[in-house]
């Protein structure tokens, strides 16, 4: 856990000032303890009060003294002024002018103006202040003190003064912290006056408050417009707590703000979209062309511009609820909710990693679709080049799909431990059954499955792979549809119902043939046989031909991740092939053990291994380093034994196999140490002879 000092943890919010609304404060009214505060006063904030002192000669006796201070500020060590005594640190040093002004005020003169002190903190007995203290003691730092209001009742008067003070407060955008005593003279006011706040729209705009009390009600209070949280005065990090609901209390209002901000810019965003209907119908008609349904690629647009417009006009907010969260986790441990995920939450996080949308928008099938085929889930793999249909064709008559496993959240820890380089694990998938659970996808085995056996899932709005044998196509999914699948779906049509007539005439003479469709699959060899679901696996009922495939969704962000961890697994290089190729090209530094000189920039070959364990640790596997720059380092930093290591490497081959991360050179002449540090590597060398 990190301390953040209270100092430093109020220019981190931008608190200009702090209002306390408590009754149990204690003052030290003593002329030398209203002085240690009056002199740390920010000069604004001094002007401010002496407004409030109706004694004439008091004022000028106190701008005196401000007036004189200031002859001596660079002097002043405020953390060496004993007990708040700010006399006897003047007399010790001998500021004479400013002592003669400060003796030039009785005491008596003080006594009559107190309520003005009060009210901006001088005197006020921090060390007394329980739950307090800490929020007190940071005002201060480097002999200056953050404006600070005590109130000790919230009647009418109080409550003109803290809306003029939070007038003062809020200038430049700034923030101000409001601290409430839930129990006001023996009375539970805490909600009143958070109700009054309430009202009063800069409080909710710049306020960051908390409610602070002894009893154990908590009245915490949370609005669209503000949160107030609370803290019980006897908890044991009270500090920390109360930082803690005052970050929750500003990150309330950044939201708001930034959600303001998004509005508008998402108002702009549709305004500029309807200003450029043509472009946005362009965009719409090329992505058809692309495969992609219209809304998606309006949506990125808009989206996109969205983005553009908040990043202008919210940074500051973004910024600030960065700095928030950061603050937060350092200051403790996050706690976890044990509250069971209610349905809409369910819901939202199915939607963040899947789109069960695809289907009723008849988006072709696409890289990231999960099927259901047979009673078991797959996902279809591959580049979107290779799966789109340009020109009424595509590259490859067949597609690939990985197998789908699905993981009960009791049993996510064992899967977990047998987690490698070529599964991926997934949450909150919903079945086709209704109930969610987790995915394991395993790239290690594919499976082959004919394109117009997936292609006729996008022709109707259940994600079925079927099709009308007497159904022409609606005019609503034929433009629903990119332009060049209304023409494949007539084609296919007419390929499907081609090879059910055909099927069936085999069908009717297999014994005069003397062989069935299945016979002839076989003959046509592993090509056509081993395909997940064989284009004749097909059931014909009236007038549809339905294949045992449904899709069920698409996900939405680890697609790329799912195809590189599938490509990458296919194309592992072979255990008897891994010497053809030496390895990849890096770059290391030189260094010798008991210096720190290093020679940077060198250049080496790391050989590949077997492992995909091991390429990960680059200093595990076998480096190749050149020669002739070993000994051209051995000159610079040694240049006495430079000749004798010529001599000793002159039978060597231009390049040295560095192996093992600990080794010997040319037979314990050079001991080095392979290491690695940020991506960076190092040799270091130490000669034996």
């Amino acid at each position: 856990m990190e301390q953040i000092a209270f100092n430093e943890f109020y220019s981190l919010m931008d608190i200009s000032g702090i209002i306390i609304i408590e009754d149990s404060i204690e003052f030290e009214s003593s002329r030398s303890a209203i002085m240690y505060d009056y002199l740390m006063m920010e000069n604004e904030d001094r002007e401010n009060m002496m407004v409030g002192i109706l004694d004439d000669i008091l004022r000028e006796k106190l701008n005196h003294i401000s007036l004189e201070y200031s002859k001596y500020r660079d002097k002043f060590v405020w953390d060496e002024v004993p007990k708040r005594d700010v006399e006897y640190y003047i007399k010790k040093h001998c500021f004479e002018d400013l002592e003669k002004e400060l003796e030039s005020i009785e005491e008596s003169e003080l006594l009559t103006q107190l309520q003005v002190f009060h009210r901006y903190g001088l005197g006020v007995k921090s060390e007394m202040a329980t739950g307090y203290k800490g929020l007190l003691e940071g005002t201060k730092t480097d002999g200056s003190r953050l404006p600070l209001r005590i109130y000790k009742d919230f009647s009418a008067p109080e409550m003109k003064n803290i809306e003029e003070d939070i007038q003062l407060f809020i200038q430049d955008d700034k923030f101000f912290l409001c601290i409430i005593d839930n129990f006001m003279h023996g009375e539970p006011r805490g909600k009143e006056i958070i109700d009054e706040l309430h009202k009063n729209k800069q409080a909710t705009k710049n306020g960051i408050c908390i409610a602070l009390s002894s009893q154990k009600e908590n009245i915490t209070r949370i609005t669209d417009e503000m949160y107030v949280g609370f803290v019980n005065k006897t908890a044991d990090n009270i500090d920390n707590e109360i930082k803690q609901h005052l970050i929750m209390s500003q990150y309330k209002i950044m939201l708001r703000l930034l959600n303001m901000k998004r509005e508008i810019s998402l108002q702009k965003s549709f305004l500029y979209a309807n200003e450029n209907i043509k472009e946005a119908v362009f965009l719409s008609a090329m992505a058809k062309e692309e495969g992609i349904t219209n809304h998606e690629i309006l949506n990125q647009w808009i989206d996109l511009r969205e983005k553009y417009y908040t990043y202008q006009e919210g940074r500051k907010e973004i910024r600030k609820t960065i700095l928030l969260s950061s603050l937060f986790e350092r200051m403790g441990e996050l706690e976890e909710t044990t509250e069971k995920e209610d349905d809409d939450e369910l819901e939202f996080q199915n939607f963040e990693q899947y789109d069960y949308y695809i289907n009723e928008f008849l988006s072709p099938p696409m890289s990231g679709d999960i099927f259901y085929i047979k009673g078991e889930y797959y996902l279809l793999v591959g580049q979107e080049c290779d799966l789109s249909i340009r020109n009424g064709v595509r590259n490859n008559s067949i597609v690939e799909l990985v197998p789908i496993h699905l993981v009960k959240n009791r049993d996510m820890g064992n899967y977990k431990e047998q987690y490698d380089y070529e599964k991926l694990l997934l949450g909150k998938f919903l079945t086709v059954e209704g109930e969610y659970c987790n995915i394991s996808i395993d790239c290690t085995k594919r499976e082959y499955i004919d394109n117009e056996i997936l292609d006729l899932c996008a022709f109707n709005e259940q994600g079925y792979s079927q099709i009308y044998t007497d159904y022409k196509m609606k005019a609503e999914v034929k433009y629903l549809l990119p332009n060049s699948w209304q023409q494949y779906y007539v084609d296919l049509r007419e390929r499907i119902l081609n090879l059910h007539n055909r099927y069936e005439k085999i069908k009717k003479n297999e014994q005069e043939l003397g062989f069935g469709v299945e016979q002839l699959i076989r003959d046509m060899g592993a090509s056509h046989s081993n395909r997940l679901v064989s284009i004749i696996e097909f059931t014909h009922d009236s007038n549809m031909i339905k294949y045992d495939v449904k899709r069920v969704c698409r996900i939405r962000n680890h697609v790329l991740l799912i195809n590189k961890i599938f490509l990458e697994y296919r194309g592992r290089q072979a255990f008897n092939t891994i010497n053809m190729e030496m390895g990849r090209k890096a770059i290391y530094s030189l260094e010798m053990v008991g210096s720190t000189n290093k020679a940077e920039g060198k250049e080496a070959t790391v050989i590949l291994t077997t492992s995909r364990k091991d390429n990960m640790n680059t200093k595990r596997r076998d480096w190749v380093i050149k020669k002739g720059d070993l000994l051209q380092f051995i000159n610079e930093q040694k240049p006495d034994d430079a000749h004798k290591y010529e001599t000793i490497f002159a039978d060597l081959d231009d390049k040295i196999l560095v192996e093992s991360i600990t080794g010997f050179i040319c037979k314990n002449a050079i001991k080095y140490t392979k290491q690695e540090k940020d991506g960076e590597l190092l040799l270091k060398i130490q000669l034996l002879r």
